[in-house]
């Protein structure tokens, strides 16, 4: 199997280059991996750079006494308008696709009480959070419909496609509703939150079951990095749509209520043919020319990214990585292009103060082609002041040392360093 370290490797060796087929076809020259299968759209579809780009609304908690927030969620099906004109309904963290922003602060607790209003289990993963068990969103804990009564119970799940696999008794129901509780005794990161449930986790979150977790801490705070509409939270995703603006998925179940998977074709993957960047295609952000802190999600089901930024009338921008899917980095790294593959996170600034006013600097994905090359559009509105840059050291950790790794069913003597990146 190829690693991700070759992937990279020859990314970062040129891999661009080469006489190679474009996109998929690329990646799989590279790598000798399939990335999966298109899915073609039945609806006509936009041209790039007509829509402006959202910003999903911070989560507001509905209690915060001295030290712990409390936040209540539904997740629900509701009408949102994803290609200008069309109602497509969503399967939303409030009935909004992307969902709400959740902002924590490490070491301050937060809990989320999830009611389900769906009809269909769910079961809610905050991806790169160091959570307790009970509140990991484990594929096999799920809270079934608030409107479903004891309709769904072990045996029931068991019987949803899911017998050859997992026992009636491995299963947790939780009627309506469940509270997760995250203590965030973690560093400062670009988290998210997404379905997991068992064997139905791809079609769910195509629907829209997705949303961003951003944890700050005082190390970071120091730092003086862009801030404010200057830090964007920016997550990559592909979907197709049927002719009459609702998702295409390949599942063999339209419900997700019975037969899991998908169709033989899609087996490695369903790559959709519109690009979304919070929800919206190809859209365009009006920015200032200064630098702007940019937190890379790739929420795609199967799809890859190698993100460069290209400025208009040719020629590139560096984008300085700061941060990855566990936090800061120890130092910045500049890098002309960043290679994504899903549920990861970068963390990058990018100066635009050399931008001229009115024009375009354009992200794309180079492992695509045709309109799936473009991803967004940024248009230089304004020069503006700015105050912020990036230091020659981000962050401090104890790194984790090979010599202090225990084997399961081992002990040793040493006590193993804490922390970690």
């Amino acid at each position: 199997m190829t690693s991700r370290r070759r992937v990279l490797g020859l990314i970062a060796g040129g891999a661009a280059a080469l006489a190679v087929p474009a996109g998929a076809a690329a990646y799989a020259h590279w790598t000798g991996e399939r990335t999966g299968k298109v899915l073609a759209s039945r609806i006509r579809l936009p041209k790039p750079f007509t829509v402006p780009l959202p910003t999903p609304p911070r989560a507001r908690p509905a209690r915060s006494p001295r030290t712990a927030d409390h936040y209540q969620m539904t997740q629900r099906a509701a009408p949102v308008e994803i290609l200008p004109g069309t109602r497509t309904t969503v399967w939303g963290y409030d009935g909004i696709f992307s969902g709400p922003t959740i902002t924590a602060r490490s070491g301050r607790s937060i809990s989320v009480q999830l009611l389900n209003s769906l009809t269909v289990p769910t079961s809610m993963h905050l991806h790169g959070g160091v959570t307790p068990p009970h509140s990991d969103g484990y594929p096999t804990d799920v809270v079934v419909p608030a409107l479903c009564g004891d309709a769904f119970n072990g045996g029931r799940m068991q019987r949803m496609g899911h017998g050859m696999h997992t026992a009636a008794s491995d299963w947790t129901v939780s009627q309506g509703s469940k509270t997760y509780e995250y203590p965030l005794m973690q560093r400062a990161a670009t988290l998210w939150y997404h379905d997991h449930r068992m064997d139905f986790s791809a079609p769910q979150v195509w629907r829209g079951l997705a949303g961003f977790f951003l944890v700050h801490d005082a190390e970071e705070d120091a730092l003086p990095l862009p801030g404010g509409d200057r830090d964007l939270p920016l997550m990559l995703c592909d979907r197709s749509l049927e002719a009459d603006g609702s998702f295409r998925y390949p599942r063999h179940d339209l419900s997700c209520t019975s037969t899991p998977g998908v169709q033989d074709a899609y087996m490695d993957g369903v790559l959709g043919d519109v690009q979304l960047v919070n929800g919206a295609p190809w859209p365009e952000a009006e920015i200032p020319a200064a630098r702007h802190r940019l937190r890379l999600l790739n929420a795609s089901n199967a799809r890859r990214y190698h993100l460069r930024l290209e400025l208009e009338g040719g020629g590139t921008l560096p984008l300085t990585q700061i941060g990855g899917d566990a936090g800061l980095l120890g130092a910045p790294q500049r890098l002309d292009a960043i290679p994504m593959a899903p549920a990861e996170r970068f963390d990058v600034v990018v100066d635009f103060s050399r931008c001229r006013v009115s024009s375009h600097v354009t992200l794309v994905n180079t492992l695509a082609d045709g309109r799936m090359r473009q991803v967004m559009r940024f248009r230089i509105a304004r020069k503006a002041k700015d105050h912020s840059h990036v230091p020659a050291r981000l962050s401090s950790y104890t790194p984790l040392a090979s010599a202090t790794a225990v084997t399961p069913g081992t002990s040793t003597s040493a006590a193993p360093t804490t922390g970690g990146p």
